[in-house]
């Protein structure tokens, strides 16, 4: 494995950790929910190809801990993705938080090889749980607190399918279904410009593979963490 000098290695983390932020910016600008646009409740991320989180954003703790397991159970269920597709969870025992937390991934690709994931998740007012809010303190099935998004078996039709079951469930208005229609949107542009960087680096860095990057990335982090617990 060729060795990373430290600026390359500086430049790629800079490069990397910039489309979190970026995601996370544009994803509160274009929101429809005072969720998202106003109390921040919304969090970014890049994966790479083996659903190891390579870069986060400063947003919300538990979303950014839950999201690996639900980047990797969608790679699992879905092994052949392709260049346009999304897949929305919710489910708590698929990586989700709670169910209003909505989760959309996508892969995204460089010359036909997957290179990685995009993942946004944020909190939406209602998803049709007994109470308003879909927290209900009193509630013994998970079914009680919501819609469970467990039945996108078309990718690329993912979107449209959580639209569809948020419409028939009660009290739900057709300004809940936009939001989540802005978050798919959104991360639909992000993959039309932020990643894109992330398949460009390894010809702008020495045409060194993302692969090599991430690794030895990943691998300092790892040595910066033990150092600062070892203080």
């Amino acid at each position: 494995m060729s060795i990373l000098d430290p600026v390359t290695l500086e430049v790629f983390k800079h490069l990397i950790l910039a489309i979190p932020e970026e995601m996370g910016a544009n994803l509160r600008r274009t929101a429809f929910s005072p969720n998202i646009k106003e109390r921040l409740d919304e969090s970014c991320a890049v994966f790479d190809a083996k659903g190891r989180l390579i870069a986060q954003a400063e947003h919300i703790p538990v979303h950014i801990g839950a999201m690996p397991s639900a980047v990797k159970a969608v790679a699992v269920d879905f092994p052949e993705l392709s260049p346009g597709d999304q897949v929305i969870v919710n489910d708590p025992y698929r990586g989700g938080s709670h169910l209003p937390d909505i989760t959309l991934i996508a892969p995204f690709f460089c010359e036909g090889k997957l290179k990685g994931y995009a993942v946004n998740r944020a909190h939406h007012a209602d998803v049709g749980g007994d109470t308003p809010g879909s927290m209900p303190g009193s509630s013994s099935t998970l079914y009680e607190e919501g819609i469970v998004v467990e039945d996108a078996a078309r990718p690329r039709q993912s979107p449209r399918i959580a639209i569809r079951r948020l419409r028939g469930a009660p009290r739900l208005t057709t300004s809940e279904c936009s939001r989540l229609r802005a978050q798919a949107s959104k991360l639909a542009y992000v993959l039309a410009t932020d990643p894109r960087r992330l398949s460009l680096l390894p010809y702008l860095l020495k045409n060194v593979s993302s692969r090599i990057m991430c690794e030895q990335f990943l691998k300092k982090r790892r040595e910066t963490l033990r150092n600062v617990l070892a203080i």
